[in-house]
């Protein structure tokens, strides 16, 4: 090659002899050596040579020909040494995970064992219940998707059952909502347009009823959350029911949809709601009086050492069953004679759901929001 004035080269071609011009961009540096290897075999190599082969000699012009041998991959020696030292444990059977996860019921050596300590059902977290007082008897260990609640332990500070009384004086359930992390409370509410009395689960907006409304804790008046019973969970009992707020869209400033979404209660959730215009199904009620009042306020339940967000605690569930004669519905059971095994399906964190009885009763709160409006 001859370098020319403008940063350009006179080059030749080593095979034909012509000689033509090229900008130093037009040129790539040649390296040292020149190892010709074959492509490597697979669906690429032989699309690219269904018109036409890859030719023998594929470098001639740089004095190569053919191509180098193949030469497989080896490890050295020594590396052996290395791994021959890792002990690596092995991988246990399906018997031993079987094992592992059915170690909480008590094999039956004979036919003639106690029929009062054969399992009747294993409920939904891992909890079960034995065919002779089909007590809730508490799980080894917590499952992997979400903890199990016992009857016989909830892990709280509440371990006695609270006798149905009136409701106690303003200024103690003020102070027991400030103490509340959850501030959950069950209550009569009167199902829109109708006269029907039922119980609800809510948690208590302190933060919004304090910002809309100052006086409340002075005169008991404040906004609550409804909380609903996750469809899914329908067949389970009540302490292994998973409540989560119940949300809808947002259609403006007095309306919204009928059908009710749920969005599992994590960190990011206000979040999300917030983005996809949802809000949640609220109202104002004088948590003390006592055609409202039920039992509260309480927290979500603790199981083995880790707080939930979404279970209630067997002590509360029999506290409102006490109540049975002041509401019309009737209460999640504590006990379910299901099958021998059930096990919990992870359920998505968001979801929508149509209930007759849920848009009816929001077509009537619509209704009566309109009417009252000034």
């Amino acid at each position: 090659g001859q370098i020319t004035p403008g940063s350009s080269y006179r080059i030749r071609h080593c095979k034909t002899g012509e000689t033509t011009k090229k900008h130093t961009s037009d040129l790539s540096p040649c390296p040292r050596n020149l190892i010709p290897f074959e492509s490597i075999q697979g669906p690429d190599d032989s699309y690219g040579q269904v018109n036409k082969a890859v030719r023998t000699n594929k470098f001639p012009e740089a004095s190569l020909i053919g191509y180098e041998p193949v030469q497989p991959w080896r490890v050295d020696p020594s590396m052996y040494s290395v791994t021959k030292s890792i002990d690596v444990e092995p991988f246990p059977s399906v018997a031993e995970l079987n094992a592992e996860l059915e170690d909480y019921i008590e094999p039956i050596e004979s036919e003639a064992a106690d029929e009062s300590k054969i399992p009747s059902r294993v409920d939904t977290f891992g909890v079960f219940a034995t065919a002779a007082n089909q007590n809730l008897e508490e799980d080894s260990r917590p499952s992997s998707n979400a903890p199990s609640l016992s009857a016989q332990q909830s892990n709280e500070q509440e371990s006695a059952v609270v006798n149905p009384a009136e409701p106690p004086p303003l200024h103690i359930i003020v102070a027991n909502i400030l103490a509340s992390k959850d501030k959950l409370f069950f209550i009569l509410h009167t199902v829109p347009g109708t006269d029907r009395r039922e119980w609800r689960l809510v948690q208590l907006d302190l933060n919004t009823s304090i910002q809309e409304h100052p006086q409340c804790t002075q005169d008991g008046r404040f906004r609550v959350q409804f909380l609903i019973s996750h469809p899914a969970d329908k067949n389970y009992n009540a302490q292994n029911r998973r409540y989560w707020t119940e949300f809808h869209k947002s259609l403006g400033q007095y309306s919204m949809s009928q059908e009710y979404h749920l969005v599992k209660p994590t960190a990011d959730r206000d979040s999300f709601c917030a983005s996809n215009d949802l809000v949640p199904y609220s109202k104002w009620t004088h948590i003390h009086h006592s055609d409202v009042y039920l039992h509260g306020p309480f927290d979500f339940a603790t199981v083995h050492g880790i707080k939930t967000r979404d279970r209630i605690a067997t002590s509360h569930w029999q506290t409102l069953a006490l109540l049975h004669n002041r509401y019309m519905n009737e209460p999640p059971q504590l006990q379910h004679n299901q099958s021998l095994f059930t096990f919990h399906i992870e359920t998505p964190t968001y979801s929508v759901h149509s209930d007759p009885a849920i848009s009816q009763e929001i077509a009537q709160y619509i209704m009566q929001v309109h009417y009252d409006m000034p």
